[in-house]
């Protein structure tokens, strides 16, 4: 019994190892997209990262989406790690490599901008994206003719951007182009992460009992 107890305290160290190798490359890539735009307007000399901050948060919440992103998902269903555990750990990758990209994205603004850089707003968006990002990819089928990852990256951009559009015409939606803090995103960020955790369940759980 005594045994049991201690071999539940953490994840086996095999499944760290395994699952920290299936955090794909494209996260990187998206790392340095979340950098790109604060650092183009240091160089350039600009003042105002306003815009840049929130495309940053954008993409790189967006990319939370890839701890979803499995290709060994049908191996490694019968393991005796859970789903939703082998999600958070790879979503731990995924969130140290895209951080990577956002620091520096603040440690820019930081520099170079001619006023304090106000974080409430881009934050605010940041979870947002992660949030929808996240039901994207937990809600997709493996089959589909891009990746988890990719297809909810995509998702999570183009549908922040077009309610954004859409507050144009009806001004109760949240918008990006504002970088002040607004709580409506905070409303999206907890739907879309409450339908990950629900959906993140091992298919033999999701009962209504």
């Amino acid at each position: 019994m005594h045994a049991v107890s201690v071999t539940r305290r953490a994840p086996p160290r095999d499944a760290v190892v395994v699952t920290s190798r299936t955090v794909p490359a494209a996260v990187a890539v998206l790392a340095a997209v979340t950098a790109a735009p604060a650092v183009v307007t240091l160089v350039r000399s600009g003042q105002d990262f306003t815009m840049a901050l929130q495309a940053a948060a954008i993409v790189a919440g967006a990319g939370a989406g890839f701890a979803a992103d499995d290709q060994a998902a049908n191996v490694l269903a019968s393991s005796p790690t859970p789903l939703l555990a082998r999600r958070a750990l790879r979503a731990a990758g995924v969130v140290v490599v895209l951080a990577g990209g956002l620091c520096i994205a603040l440690a820019a603004a930081w520099s170079g901008s001619a006023r304090p850089v106000a974080l409430a707003g881009p934050l605010s968006v940041l979870a947002a994206a992660a949030g929808t990002s996240l039901a994207l990819a937990s809600a997709g089928g493996p089959d589909g003719p891009l990746t988890a990852g990719m297809s909810s990256a995509m998702g999570s951009v183009l549908g922040l951007l077009t309610v954004s559009a859409l507050a144009e015409r009806w001004t109760r939606l949240p918008t990006v182009a504002s970088p002040a803090f607004d709580r409506r995103w905070l409303a999206v960020a907890a739907a879309g992460m409450l339908t990950a955790l629900v959906r993140s369940r091992d298919p033999a759980s999701r009962t209504l009992r």
